[in-house]
């Protein structure tokens, strides 16, 4: 089973977009829609989904951080997973506030992401799926 993956680009690099290459063969049989603008992927979110849906989020900011909190209520089907730019105390205290199912960093890679995505994708996908 695919996943629709739906990502956000918080703020767009090269790096970012490899990233989103890397993601296409784990939604091959879903969809892979990539936002670069946060209300647009919060109103996709917030939109009709095809279950399983997953929102990736790619290097944000602590502002980001912030603006995504103000809407997650109105998304608590969508599973998020945070790709985040550092471990300062202020970014894990906000992406925590999200309640993701998955954290990790820029830095190390694509390799946990898609292993995530994978054992999602395997499970369904939605808000009961275990990703680790």
């Amino acid at each position: 089973m695919g996943l629709n993956v739906l990502l956000l680009l918080a703020r767009p690099s090269a790096k970012g977009r490899e990233f989103e290459a890397s993601l296409r063969p784990a939604a091959e049989k879903g969809r892979l829609e990539t936002f670069t603008d946060i209300g647009a992927f919060e109103a996709r979110l917030r939109g009709p989904n095809v279950p399983p849906a997953l929102g990736v989020v790619w290097d944000p900011s602590p502002e980001q951080l912030r603006a995504l909190e103000t809407g997650r209520e109105q998304f608590t089907e969508v599973r998020l997973l945070l790709v985040l730019p550092d471990d300062a105390a202020e970014t894990i205290a906000l992406a925590h506030r999200l309640r993701p199912a998955f954290i990790t960093y820029v830095d190390e890679g694509t390799s946990d992401v898609l292993a995530v995505l994978e054992r999602l994708a395997m499970r369904g996908g939605g808000p009961g799926a275990e990703a680790v």
